[in-house]
């Protein structure tokens, strides 16, 4: 701090230590969970007293314990959805639905879905398929593939919850009876590290069974 720095008697201070956190040995970014600890450590006749021009040391001071953390995604089935069923051909049926919850560390923006579809369903017999995220609708894909993907940007706070339905139409050339079923990833960045972040680590949910007649 050099000599610049007068402290009155009498009086509490509050010393502020920051700096930024990268890793210095590569371009990736810290590990989540690295813990470090700044310390004020002993001086050496490092204060001087103004009046009686004496000099003394500081005592060594451990800092508060700081934890690397990330955003976090965890997506699961919506169990308040259940298995259904409905006859070809049907428009705007819901599919699926999940839920996505953020952690507590920070927000995180949503940047895309990406749905697969597993069972006798031909990717060809879906029409306008799409998303409703809380109360906004994805872009429709006019057709089916396998995977689908969608991009957006929905701003999720930290410790929330939504609710992800997927919709789509399917047509008379659908061979019934037949199950399917769909899976999903959620991908996003964290709003302050700007790190990437996906719901794989908490799995891959499949979503419910839909039985088509």
């Amino acid at each position: 701090l050099g000599t610049g720095v007068i402290v009155d008697p009498g009086k509490e201070y509050v010393l502020e230590v920051r700096g930024d956190v990268y890793n210095g040995d590569s371009s990736m970014p810290v590990e989540g969970g690295t813990m470090t600890v700044i310390n004020i450590e002993q001086g050496d006749s490092n204060i001087y007293g103004i009046n009686s021009n004496s000099h003394f040391s500081n005592s060594m001071v451990s800092g508060n314990n700081l934890t690397v953390a990330y955003g976090s995604l965890v997506l699961i089935k919506d169990n308040d959805y259940g298995d259904s069923q409905f006859h070809v051909p049907d428009t705007a049926f819901k599919i699926a639905e999940y839920k996505i919850s953020t952690g507590g560390v920070e927000a995180v923006n949503l940047k895309s879905f990406e749905l697969t579809m597993s069972g006798g369903v031909n990717h060809f017999d879906l029409s306008d398929i799409y998303f409703v995220y809380g109360s906004k609708t994805t872009y429709v894909r006019p057709t089916g593939s396998n995977p689908m993907t969608w991009s957006l940007s929905e701003m999720m706070p930290a410790n929330s919850t939504m609710k992800l339905k997927v919709y789509a139409s399917f047509k008379s050339t659908v061979t019934s009876p037949l199950t399917m079923s769909t899976s999903l990833v959620v991908g996003g960045v964290g709003q302050s590290t700007g790190s990437v972040i996906s719901s794989v680590p908490s799995g891959i949910p499949r979503g419910q069974t839909i039985t088509i007649y």
